[in-house]
């Protein structure tokens, strides 16, 4: 298993893949993505609205 730590234009963010598999309770100014969690696209904005449900931005504070 592994995981990275990025440094965004927001902040750090941890993109978990299979170490974490949901966000609960990770979705705070942690920012701790995890890899399987289909409720990732609604917390997470879309980088254009034609693209909403299919990639998120993750430089950006999650909605909450």
């Amino acid at each position: 298993m592994q995981f990275v730590r990025v440094h965004t234009g927001y902040g750090w963010v941890v993109l978990a893949s299979n170490v974490r598999h949901t966000a609960r309770p990770c979705y705070d100014p942690h920012h701790i993505v995890p890899g399987h969690d289909p409720l990732v696209v609604r917390h997470y904005p879309p980088p254009k609205p034609e693209l909403e449900g299919v990639v998120v931005r993750l430089d950006v504070m999650p909605k909450e």
